[in-house]
């Protein structure tokens, strides 16, 4: 991520970002060491960041796994129900949020956007959902 962080584009400010709340203690990281694990489950659409969250919640007993790929999403999706994971797409969470009153519209409507903007949505299923939760 540290090298990652280094370029000018949307992903290295977004690694920027997540180092520095890393540095505060907002996020905090956990190293997986389960490599055959892991490469069981890479695919075109799962990769090794995915495949690593999967295993880390399946070894924690951690419950909910946000994710914006869809596709991972999909392939990982028999593995997630036999092993209690549900797996919540990102836009969609924060439409839960919004629901629940964490956080407005307005804040829920603008990180939608810039999600949308920055990973790429556009044309797609995430954009299609989007549209859903936050048509007036």
């Amino acid at each position: 991520m540290e090298e990652l962080s280094e370029y000018p584009d949307p992903e290295g400010k977004a690694a920027k970002k997540a180092l520095e709340l890393i540095s505060k203690e907002l996020i905090i990281t956990e190293e997986v060491k389960a490599e055959e694990e892991i490469q069981e489950l890479l695919s075109p659409h799962v990769d090794e960041g995915e495949a690593s969250c999967f295993i880390c919640c399946r070894k924690r007993g951690t419950k909910n796994l946000i994710m914006d790929d869809v596709n991972a999403a999909a392939e990982l999706e028999g593995k997630a129900i036999s092993s209690g994971i549900r797996q919540k797409i990102s836009v969609a969470m924060i439409a839960e949020l919004m629901k629940e009153g964490e956080i407005s519209r307005r804040k829920a409507r603008s990180a939608v956007d810039k999600l949308m903007k920055t990973r790429d949505w556009r044309g797609g299923v995430l954009e299609a959902l989007a549209k859903k939760y936050f048509s007036k």
